[in-house]
């Protein structure tokens, strides 16, 4: 294992744990040898000391032998099994060997002791390192994770707008032969959308109060195109419009509706947004086209696009008579 030490968290937790392992190791040499209880607490200080140089020994070793290298882990354990139980069982034996009688006598529970010690220590530390390690890979791959779904975005983006741009000037086309008026205005409100699409291209979030723009003249040229076969309300209040969405979330959701489902003077689409509890709501009565599509990805994408957003959701209700789709508002 390729070890990359954290030291000072190493540290940390040599001062939490090396009193406890001092308690364990003395109380039962304690119990067994029926030594004067008021030596206990000067025993309990002088094997914290010696677990805390062991822990010392043990974090120099992890730097030395934490390159990566064939074989790093086996020279740190024998190195630490050399430095840490040898040499601190010998001084514990020359320490104690006052309150025991003869230090030889006690050498060989002494170096079952220390080696318990070091063993200890050096799957604490280990743990640690494996924990740190996890936590870093966990963190590459959220990276990764978030670098795939912006990728995936920008080609989503990529798709449509070409499809979006030619029936956007087709109609634009045709308004400027019947109804100049009406032209002018959709060519703002166009205007404004692919001025929206170009400046938050590296964005992965807006205000609620541009998300709510842009939707608002995405189906306003729906509109100028559908007629009445298509009808839509925004009612957003706005004092929440400062808070956050994930970008072209409003305008893809109403986009799905509009794609998925037929419309028609005598059935109109009706999509309405709204919102409530912290959830902004994209609504729209069920009437599926019968074209087939390759659907499901903007939302998936979204989906995605939440799960790597803190504390946001997205809930999906789906019945024979309507589809809603909402999505949590960011602070």
């Amino acid at each position: 294992m390729a070890i990359k030490t954290n030291t000072k968290k190493l540290w940390v937790l040599a001062l939490y744990t090396s009193p406890v392992i001092s308690a364990m190791t003395v109380t039962p040499l304690f119990i067994v040898t029926n030594n004067r209880q008021v030596d206990y607490p000067i025993a309990l200080l002088m094997v914290t000391g010696v677990a805390l140089a062991m822990w010392g020994v043990n974090i120099w070793l992890g730097n030395v032998f934490g390159k990566g290298a064939k074989n790093d882990d086996v020279k740190r354990y024998v190195t630490s099994y050399t430095f840490c139980v040898v040499g601190t069982t010998l001084a514990a034996q020359h320490a104690f060997g006052g309150m025991h009688g003869s230090g030889h006598v006690f050498f060989h529970f002494h170096l079952i002791a220390f080696f318990a010690i070091n063993t200890a220590i050096l799957i604490l530390q280990d743990l640690l390192l494996l924990r740190e390690k996890h936590t870093a890979i966990e963190q590459e791959n959220m990276q990764l994770k978030l670098q795939n779904i912006e990728a995936l975005n920008r080609q989503l983006q990529q798709q449509v707008q070409p499809h979006f741009l030619f029936n956007s000037f087709s109609t634009l086309k045709a308004l400027i032969k019947t109804s100049p008026a009406d032209a002018e205005g959709y060519l703002v409100k166009l205007s404004g959308f692919l001025r929206y699409a170009i400046s938050t291209g590296q964005q992965q979030t807006a205000t609620l109060a541009e998300e709510v723009q842009l939707c608002t003249d995405y189906l306003y040229m729906q509109q100028i195109r559908f007629g009445q076969a298509l009808q839509f309300s925004l009612n957003i209040p706005e004092e929440i419009q400062g808070q956050k969405l994930p970008v072209f979330a409003l305008q893809m959701l109403a986009e799905n509706a509009i794609k998925h489902n037929t419309l028609t003077q005598a059935n109109p689409l009706v999509i309405t947004i709204s919102y409530s509890n912290s959830y902004i709501t994209v609504h729209n009565n069920m009437q599926l086209t019968t074209a087939e599509h390759t659907g499901g990805t903007g939302l998936t994408n979204l989906i995605a696009r939440y799960k790597t957003l803190p504390g946001g959701d997205v809930i999906i209700n789906k019945n024979d008579d309507s589809f809603s789709v909402s999505i949590k508002v960011l602070p």
